[in-house]
C-alpha cells in the first residue's frame, strides 16, 4: 500500500480499500457487495461497500461498527473481530428485503397507479357511449311515436275534410 503524506493514514486505508473493490468489479456486478479491509499495521478497521449495501446500514451504524471492530482489534484477536463485524452485517442483511434490480419500488407503485387510472377511464368513458346511445335510440322511438301520432291525426283531418 502506498501511503500519501498530504491526507491521514485513514483516509489512505479507505481510499486502498476502495480501489480494491473497484478493481476485484465488486461494485459493479451487484452493489451488494462489502470489502471489510483491516490494516493491521496501522490498527485501521474500514469497510467498504456498494450503493445497494448502503441502504442495509446507516452512517452511524457504520461508524459504531468500525469503532467497536478497532477496539477489538487492539484486545483481542483478528479472527474474533472479524467474527464479529461479520455477524453485525448479516444479522442487518437478514432483515432487507431487496428489490430486483432495475425496478423501483415507487415506479411500479406509479405504473399500477397509471394503469388503475387509465382503466377507470375506459370504463367511464365505454359507459358513457353506451348510455348516450340507448338515449338516442330513445328520442328515436319517440320522435317515431309523435310522428306516427301526427299521421293519424292527418289522416283523421283528412276524411273529415273530404265528408
Amino acid at each position: 500500500m502506498r501511503v500519501h503524506s498530504n491526507i491521514s493514514i485513514e483516509q489512505n486505508v479507505r481510499v486502498f480499500a476502495e480501489q480494491i473493490r473497484t478493481k476485484w468489479n465488486m461494485s459493479n456486478s451487484c452493489k451488494n457487495d462489502v470489502l471489510v479491509f483491516v490494516a493491521i499495521a496501522f490498527d485501521k478497521v474500514i469497510i467498504s461497500m456498494g450503493s445497494a449495501a448502503k441502504k442495509i446500514i446507516s452512517n452511524k451504524e457504520l461508524d459504531e461498527l468500525i469503532h467497536e471492530a478497532t477496539k477489538q482489534l487492539a484486545s483481542e484477536s483478528l479472527h474474533t473481530s472479524l467474527e464479529g463485524i461479520i455477524q453485525i452485517l448479516q444479522q442487518k442483511a437478514n432483515f432487507y428485503k431487496p428489490v430486483p434490480i432495475g425496478f423501483d419500488l415507487n415506479l411500479g407503485i406509479f405504473s399500477l397507479t397509471l394503469i388503475g387510472f387509465v382503466l377507470a377511464i375506459t370504463i367511464v368513458a365505454l359507459l358513457w357511449c353506451f348510455i348516450e346511445r340507448n338515449r338516442k335510440k330513445s328520442d328515436r322511438r319517440k320522435t317515431a311515436q309523435i310522428s306516427a301520432e301526427k299521421t293519424t291525426e292527418y289522416e283523421l283531418v283528412s276524411d273529415k275534410d273530404q265528408n
